[in-house]
């Protein structure tokens, strides 16, 4: 089962250090033991969210996979969003709460997936997502751009920060050799790189 949304904060600087939020989905299955209905709590929380949980100011998309029991699937029970533990009261006196608005969720999609290969679950794995699309408008205009994120998973979990992890983005140009301005030693030949900062070439030695 894959579980995703968009979430956006406004969490003033005093109750950043710590408390707990997110979205709890609850799901019906079917107990082949004892041939009742049991319910299943799935959450995104801000131990499984990428980045600063309490200053995603700018919007970040959050999404984990789940392993779920598909042939006695039954229903969606509920989807809640909750936040508690937080320092101080809000502002309407709740203990532990925070205001409303200061956490926007939107964008919530619930879906089936199929199961994720072994090296993803064991190894190392990286996926890519454009939270403004993956597509220019009609009436963009040259030199417009759209942000491409990647998120790193080492034995199925995420990585906190990929701050310190380099990409290296290229695209296939034939002419590239280990001598050409754009080769990256981690592309190889027949790849340009795009991203000039990240540029290397290649070392005697190498």
């Amino acid at each position: 089962m894959y579980l995703s949304c968009n979430i956006k904060t406004s969490i003033v600087p005093n109750k950043q250090t710590n408390g707990h939020y997110g979205i709890r989905c609850k799901v019906v299955f079917r107990d082949n033991s004892t041939d009742e209905n049991v319910i299943r709590t799935y959450v995104i929380d801000e131990d499984s969210m990428t980045g600063n949980p309490y200053r995603l100011v700018s919007g970040n998309k959050q999404f984990s996979y789940f392993e779920v029991d598909g042939s006695n699937f039954i229903r969606i029970d509920s989807i809640e969003i909750f936040n508690s533990g937080f320092p101080g009261e809000s502002e309407t006196g709740e203990t532990g709460r925070l205001n409303d608005g200061d956490i926007l969720i939107s964008n919530l999609y619930l879906g089936a997936a199929s199961a994720l290969p072994e090296d993803a679950v064991n190894g190392i794995s990286i996926s890519f997502y454009t939270p403004k699309g993956s597509f220019f408008s009609k009436d963009a205009k040259s030199g417009n751009e759209i942000s491409v994120t990647a998120q790193v998973r080492v034995k199925g979990k995420l990585v906190s920060s990929t701050d310190s992890i380099s990409f290296y983005w290229g695209r296939a140009k034939s002419n590239i050799m280990t001598t050409s301005e754009k080769y990256n030693k981690y592309l190889g030949r027949g790849w340009e790189c795009l991203n000039n900062y990240n540029i290397s070439k290649r070392e005697d030695g190498d």
